[in-house]
């Protein structure tokens, strides 16, 4: 049985947009590079796992940085031949806080505030 695959995508609107955002990767890729955008204020990303929009605050950057540095300079030690330098060097704190619209009141704001810009903008005709 052969199947039809349509390459028409449905009519993004604020009545099916978060059924949308949570079950498609590709839309939730090209929505968050537009909350991402240096022309708000403060910058934005949908996170599917946990159906929330989390403030980005560059601290989970911060800590990959960190996680980074720490590899390097334990990958350096350990061209050195001492086995107990791993043993010494403390663990990385990896731990950030994550600050997240509240679920209902946060899809609402993006749909009145961000949803009519982003059917406007460029990462929605590239997502098309």
């Amino acid at each position: 049985m052969c199947g039809v695959i349509s390459t028409e995508f449905p009519h993004l609107t604020a009545g099916n947009f978060e059924n949308s955002l949570a079950s498609d990767d590709v839309l939730a890729h090209f929505f968050n590079d537009f909350l991402s955008l240096p022309s708000f204020p403060e910058a934005l990303l949908y996170n599917q796992e946990s159906g929330q929009f989390e403030v980005v605050n560059g601290e989970a950057e911060f800590v990959s940085r960190r996680i980074r540095s720490v590899l390097h300079c334990s990958k350096s030690q350990l061209l050195t031949g001492d086995p107990t330098a791993l043993a010494k060097t403390p663990p990385v704190d990896n731990h950030y806080t994550i600050c997240c619209l509240d679920r209902e009141q946060g899809i609402q704001w993006i749909i009145e505030e961000r949803l009519p810009f982003f059917l406007q903008s460029d990462c929605y005709n590239e997502y098309r």
